[in-house]
Formats: C-alpha cells, structure tokens, sequence
C-alpha cells in the first residue's frame, strides 16, 4: 500500500508539473501573442498653418504659425499656393505665402463696412469690410469675398485693388427677391460665380458679362465648391451636387461608398449625406466637414467615401470649421478653426475603408493556435492519468 501511495503521489508530481509547464506556455503564448488590432483607417493630421490659437490680430510681416487670429470663417487657396485667411473678426482679409509669411489684403480693420460705390483704384487695405467670410480664387487670380452683414461680395485684383461685384441691387428685375447675406462661394473655370443666398434658400450665378440667374433652390445653403468636373457641390445640412442644371442630393446608405439621389425629392430623404456645413473641390475629389462624426470626409470620383481626418472635439471643439482646398488633384486642403483662432492644414492619405492594418493580424492568429494545442494537451493528459488505488 505504501508503494501504490508513493506512486501515486510521484505520478502525480509528475502530472502537475507538466500542467504547470502546459500552463506557463499558455499564458506565455498569450502574452507574446499581439492583441487582435482592429482595422482603421489613416486619419491622418492637422498640421498648423495660421494662428497661435490666441484670438487677437498681430504676426504681419511675421510668420504666420505665430500670428494671431480673431475667429477666422473662411478662405481659398490660390493656384501659386496662396492661402487667404477670412480674419472674420479682425475685420480682414490676410493672405500666408507658400514660404509662411502673412500679411493684410483687404480690410482696414474697421467694422463698419462700406455702403457706397466703391471708386475705382480703390485699394483693397483701405476699405472697411464689416464681417468678411467665405473667399473663392478665380483662375485670373480675383479674390472673391463675401461680407455678409453688407449684402456684399467684392473682388480683390491680383494688383490689390478692390471692386464691388455684388450687392442687394444685384439682379433687379432678374430675381424676385433681393439678395440678402451673401454666405459661400465658388467659382467656376469660366469665370461663373456662384453665390449661396441663404436667407433666400437659393444659389445665385453671375456670369463675366453680367448675367444673373438662379441656379438651385435648397434650404439654407451654406458652402459652395467646383470640382475638377466642372461640378457645383453645395452644402445645406444635406449635401447636393448640381451637374448640368440637375441638382441631386447625396446619399450614403451604402457603407463607405456615395450615390446620386432623386433630385425631385424635397426634403431628400433618410440616407442623405447629411450634417454638412462646408466642402471644398479639388481636381479629383470632395471633402465635406462632418458636424455629427467629428470629421473630414473624402468622397472620391470612384464613389468611395473615406475619412481624411477625424477632429478631436477635446482640442478643437465642435467647429464650426471651414474648409478650402487648392485647385490641384493632389493640392492642399485647410481646415479653419474659427473657435479656436487657427487654420490647419490637413495632411491625410486615403486608404481603402475598413482594409486591416498589415503586420496586425496574423499574429494573433499563431498565438490563438499555440493556445488551442496548449488546451488539447492539458485535455488528452488529464484524461490519460491514472487512478490512484483505494486500498
């Protein structure tokens, strides 16, 4: 009996020392095994590009990351890389050169704005605009500008002379009604621009020559963009696109991809890409600003829509942001922080939505295939132990 009781208790030394051997490696095959990534997307980065985040006005002649802003609205990008700064509450319009260097173009920082003519030769530093926003490039290099609160849009010459372009006298006997708060613009590759009246919920275009029309008839539009298509994209809350004289609605109720909806349909509808505040057109693609997803997203010629970058609200707040992008395919895009005084450009790369990150994967496969044999051991090894005797 003392020789069953001494095997016994020798085999079953033996048995739990290999289950302790089996269970080292487990929890080591664990330990070493990755954590399984789950697949995301490059949200790529905001690089700063005007303002130290101090609202204020100073920097001119200065670089411009160092500069100081005062709830800056909006602005454009120039063919030569130019970026135009909306300075909403300084009252100006600044421009930052490729090599970071600002400087005021229009606006004499007074916020009274101007009711008259303006003279011909008429500089832009010397006139007063009373609430600057939204600013559009055209290819002759005219800086476009919308001062809403004076029902006035101005064009600012390549020389820096300013001239009226637009005011509530604008299309009398054309529209029925008179322009009011002048809010986006765009302009097209013949010189078109197209102006969103919002309190009108309506887009206006005035032609070189003169002509005025009305466009597209949506509620409350807002940001205006033409893409590399010659297409106008609007953002009203919900997202349109007008091609030829049709304007279609957006829809995204496919995952990560875009359609064209019924134009006919007012209000368009559940699945519209909606919660749009601003978009900007580049040669081969659209960027909108998410207001509900805290994020800039990309919608390709392809159909696919990606996130550019997500926006921390921790760091920027809930907007409202701005965008503007350079008329490249590839060209810059900004993003303006009007809160938080600064504009960032958005450095982002686009890969396919939802692709796993390579390296992230196979990994944690090994691993959990390491850990299912360590399991089977301690299974077969169990049940292959003998019993001890009862005598």
């Amino acid at each position: 009996m003392t020789a069953n009781v001494c095997g016994g208790v020798w085999y079953t030394k033996i048995v739990t020392a290999r289950r302790v051997a089996i269970g080292v490696t487990v929890l080591l095959s664990i330990l070493a095994a990755p954590a399984p990534v789950a697949a995301k997307r490059d949200t790529g980065s905001l690089d700063l590009a005007a303002g130290d985040g101090s609202a204020g006005f100073s920097g001119d002649g200065g670089p411009a990351k160092s500069a100081r802003l005062n709830k800056p609205y909006g602005g454009a990008v120039a063919s030569d890389g130019t970026l135009y700064i909306a300075d909403t509450a300084n009252h100006r319009v600044r421009a930052v050169t490729p090599d970071g260097v600002i400087r005021t173009v229009a606006g004499d920082g007074t916020p009274s704005g101007e009711a008259g003519p303006v003279p011909a030769g008429t500089m832009g530093t010397g006139l007063s605009l009373s609430l600057p926003g939204e600013l559009a490039v055209g290819l002759d290099g005219t800086l476009f500008i919308a001062d809403g609160p004076g029902f006035r849009v101005y064009g600012l010459a390549p020389d820096g002379t300013i001239s009226l372009r637009l005011d509530a006298s604008t299309g009398q006997g054309v529209l029925d009604r008179p322009m009011r708060f002048p809010r986006g613009l765009a302009v097209a590759a013949d010189g078109t621009l197209y102006v969103s009246d919002r309190e009108n919920n309506r887009v206006v275009a005035i032609t070189p020559a003169g002509a005025v029309s009305v466009v597209a008839e949506v509620f409350a539009p807002n940001g205006l963009a033409v893409d590399g298509q010659g297409n106008l994209w609007i953002a009203a809350q919900d997202l349109y696109r007008m091609r030829g004289d049709a304007v279609s609605p957006i829809l995204d109720h496919q995952a990560d991809r875009w359609t064209v909806g019924d134009g006919t349909a007012q209000p368009p509808g559940d699945d519209a890409l909606g919660n749009v505040r601003s978009v900007a057109g580049r040669a081969s693609d659209v960027h909108v600003v998410d207001d509900v997803r805290h994020a800039v997203r990309r919608l390709g010629t392809d159909g696919a829509v990606a996130t550019a970058t997500e926006l921390d609200t921790a760091n920027l707040g809930f907007g409202p942001f701005d965008l503007a992008a350079g008329p490249a395919g590839d060209g810059p895009l900004y993003l303006f922080d009007m809160v938080g005084s600064r504009v960032f450009r958005v450095d982002a790369s686009h890969p396919s939505p939802g692709a796993p990150q390579a390296g992230t994967v196979w990994p944690w496969l090994l691993g959990a295939g390491v850990l299912v044999l360590a399991v089977a051991a301690v299974v077969l090894m169990t049940r292959s132990r003998p019993r001890a005797s009862a005598k």
